[in-house]
Formats: C-alpha cells, sequence, structure tokens
C-alpha cells in the first residue's frame, strides 16, 4: 500500500491468478475493505462491485466489510433488521437509480412506528449509501437529506396488576418461564443473564451478583432502581440487584443513608 500524492488517494496492487489487480480509496480505512471485497469476490468468482448492482447486493457487502468485524452480535443485528426495511422497499433497484425520494418513501411506510426503529433505518441508508460513495459506486448520498415520519417514543412504565397476573401465570408453562422470571424479579435485560455463571449466586446470603448491569454502570441510586424494578423495599433490590462493583455499591449506599432513607 502506497499514497500516491499527485492523485490524493491510497493504493494498493495484489496478484490474484497470475493477473495484477489495484484498488484504491481516499482512506486506509476504506482502502481496506475494498481490497478485502476484491479480494473475496476474485476468489468467489463474482462479479466485482459497481454502479450496477442492487441495493440489496451492495447492502450485504457493505454489512460484511464494514460491520460485521467492528460491532457486536447485538448491534449487527440491529443493522441486519434495518437492512430489512431498506431492502424491502428499494432492494432490487441498481444503486445507481436510487434517488432521495426513494429513500424518502421507506421512512414514509415506518410513519407510526417507534422513533428509535426510524432513526436506526435512517442512519443506516445514510452510512450505506455514503460508503458507496467512497467506493467509487454513487456521486451523491441520496438519503443525506431525507425526514423523520411521525413516529411513536415508548415510555417506560409498571405492569398492571392483570399484565403482572398475566405474565406470571404464563411463566408457570412456558419453556422460558424460569429465565423471564429472574428477568423479573432480579430487574435485568436479556444480555445481563447471559453472563451469570453458578459463582454468581450466593445462595447463603440470598444475593446474585450481576457484572456490568446498566442500571449500575449508569451510577442510578439504589431506590431510583427500586422504583423502576417495582420492588416493595430498598432491602429487596439491594439482595437480589448488587453489582459486582463493591465501590458502586457503598456509593449507593451512602447516598441513600444522607437522604435518611
Amino acid at each position: 500500500m502506497y499514497y500516491d500524492r499527485k492523485r490524493k488517494n491510497y493504493r494498493e496492487t495484489f496478484t490474484h491468478d497470475g493477473k495484477r489487480h489495484s484498488v484504491t480509496a481516499k482512506t486506509k480505512r476504506e482502502l481496506a475493505a475494498k481490497v478485502a471485497i476484491k479480494k473475496r469476490d476474485l476468489e468467489d468468482g463474482k462479479r466485482s462491485i459497481s454502479k450496477n448492482m442492487t441495493v440489496r447486493d451492495w447492502s450485504a457487502e457493505w454489512l460484511e466489510a464494514y460491520k460485521e468485524s467492528s460491532v457486536s452480535p447485538p448491534t449487527l443485528e440491529t443493522y441486519r433488521t434495518a437492512l430489512n426495511h431498506i431492502n424491502a422497499d428499494i432492494g432490487g433497484m441498481m444503486l445507481k437509480d436510487v434517488k432521495p425520494l426513494d429513500c424518502q418513501s421507506i421512512l414514509n411506510h415506518m410513519a407510526g412506528k417507534s422513533w428509535s426503529a426510524a432513526s436506526k433505518v435512517r442512519q443506516t441508508a445514510k452510512s450505506m449509501f455514503g460508503a458507496a460513495i467512497k467506493n467509487g459506486l454513487m456521486i451523491e448520498n441520496p438519503a443525506a437529506d431525507i425526514s423523520m415520519p411521525k413516529t411513536s417514543r415508548g415510555t417506560h412504565r409498571a405492569l398492571t396488576d392483570g399484565e403482572r397476573a398475566a405474565f406470571l401465570s404464563a411463566c408457570e408453562t412456558s419453556p422460558y418461564g424460569l429465565w423471564a422470571l429472574l428477568m423479573y424479579h432480579c430487574g435485568l435485560r436479556p444480555g445481563e443473564t447471559e453472563r451469570i455463571r453458578g459463582k454468581d449466586i450466593d445462595l447463603k446470603a440470598m444475593i446474585l451478583h450481576v457484572d456490568g448491569t446498566k442500571t449500575a454502570a449508569a451510577g442510578v441510586p439504589i431506590n431510583v432502581a427500586k422504583e423502576l424494578m417495582g420492588h416493595a423495599s430498598i432491602e429487596m433490590t439491594a439482595r437480589i440487584y448488587t453489582h459486582s462493583s463493591k465501590k458502586a455499591f457503598e456509593d449507593a449506599r451512602e447516598k441513600i443513608d444522607a437522604l435518611g432513607m
């Protein structure tokens, strides 16, 4: 790899089956991604990326080259969901034919859905088409100025008595009942339960130590956590939702003591 001062870009050349190939890009990161795609396409015998490829094909290339090795599995799944929305509308279109109106139509179809979902689709479209520009496949980003539709912003609330009764009843027969009850009684998120091991359970003290929870990491006072979880007392919250950091718990205890609680 070297930098071409005259053309102001990075260039890398390599040989495949006796034939010399050259790839250029404005940045080292873009060059690495383009080289990876080029080599993979040559190995698979596929057509190299071009302006005539479909949005669906480019979205797959973009996801693999730019996201699969750099984001967490949950985040990767978020991108896949956003791409499903995009491809449902314009997946069959050629990249070179996509207009801002087409991208706006994608978001318009998400009217009434959550603001978070629509926002992720908009950001994914901007990023994906932005990468297409850097790879010389498009001239302008058709998603650059698209507007958010009218969406809903959900808020957290406690379960009603009826919802709580229905939930607990379903847990008695569901194969996932024990897992759901663990999250319900301990105020855990699905991702947090994945990290729980036998060593985290102190049966003598009746305490479950949860490492890296968002509530503790965010510095939420234990009395606030109690309200969010719907527990009857701070003692209950303290016993079943103790963060592994002793200092974090002691800080929370001091704040509660200062309030005279």
